[in-house]
Parts: structure tokens; sequence; C-alpha cells
């Protein structure tokens, strides 16, 4: 269970296991919902970075943010911007830069039962569910809790651009030598920069 001052409730102290973020127990949320403070000194937040860019350099990285959580007959609202600064390698010269992003994030979360009025049924874990147009605009939670570590993971990964790019002008790796363009004219003749060949 989270503890809340005032609906504020920066320092998370549910039971963190090795395959779980932050578990919130629906349950458990305040009719004034909870205030979640996101900062890279919470373990927590940190496996969020670990495990959402597995490929990057996380040492040196931050997330920040603040996520408003609330909860109306089940029905539960996440809402809130999140801040991310990764020290990626640049796709085309291979060396480590500055890239910051922000994440606004608008969730919906409804229990996991069948929505139609009176065919609303609760569904036992493993049940196929088909889902009606209603259902697409929510996620899903069951057994009374959800992973908030696990969504936000999600909404950053989904909004990581496709190339990580350190410059628009970036002339990337010499194709037959492999020298950086970006710091000097290569030498070598044949020189073709990552570039042009894109």
């Amino acid at each position: 269970k989270a503890t809340s001052r005032s609906g504020d409730n920066s320092i998370p102290t549910g039971q963190k296991g090795k395959n779980e973020f932050m578990k919130v127990k629906v349950s458990d949320i305040p009719e004034t919902g909870i205030v979640h403070k996101l900062s890279s000194e919470h373990a927590w937040v940190r496996q969020i970075l670990v495990r959402a860019f597995p490929e990057e350099n996380v040492e040196g990285s931050a997330v920040k943010g603040t996520l408003h959580v609330s909860c109306v007959e089940k029905n539960v609202g996440i809402s809130g911007s999140v801040h991310v600064v990764l020290h990626p390698s640049c796709d085309r010269c291979l060396e480590n830069f500055d890239f910051t992003y922000d994440v606004p994030i608008i969730m919906n979360l409804s229990p996991l039962y069948e929505s139609e009025g009176s065919r609303q049924r609760t569904l036992s874990k493993g049940d196929e569910i088909e889902l009606i147009p209603e259902d697409l605009d929510f996620k899903f939670y069951g057994d009374d809790e959800f992973d908030l570590g696990d969504l936000v993971r999600e909404e950053l990964v989904l909004s990581l651009p496709v190339k990580f790019v350190c410059s628009e002008d970036c002339r990337g790796l010499c194709a037959a030598c492999g020298a950086n363009m970006n710091v000097a004219p290569c030498a070598c003749q044949k020189g073709v920069d990552a570039k042009s060949s894109e």
C-alpha cells in the first residue's frame, strides 16, 4: 500500500519485487487521488530507465516528472508529464550526446471485465477478451492493482525516435575508413559520409 500525505506520494513504499516497478492498489487510492513525484533518486524510477533503455547509456541519465492518479468507480485516470534525459550514441557518428524529451502522460484504466451493461462479468486470469470499440481508449488492470512504473516505461519507449542523431548536420563516419567526419575532413579519397549515404 502506498502512503499519502495530503495526496502527495513522492516516495513510494509499496512492496517492489524483482518483476515489478511500483504496484498501486486501486482500492487504496483516496478520493483526492495520489500525486507521484518521479525522481531518479527513487529505485523504482531508476528501474524504469534500465528496462526502458537497455541498449542506451543510462549512466547519468535521468527521469523526473509528476503524475496524478485518481479513481472514480474503479476507473483509474493517470495524467501528468515526464522529462527524460538520456546519453545515447548517435546512429551516424557513434558518439554519445545529450538527448532530452518530454512525454505527456494521459491514460485511463478499467477493471478487466466486459463493459456492456448487463453483460458485466469479472474475468478470471487467462480468459480471452473480445474488445469492443470503447475498450480501445482504455488499458486494463486485474486483481485490484496495476504497475505504475510499467505503464510509464511503456509510454517512454513508444515516444522514442526511430534513430538517435546528435545533430541534423552530423556527417557520420567515413564509409571507407571509419573516421568521424565531424572532427576533420576525411583524408580517404573514397570517403563517403554516412549522411549522404542514407
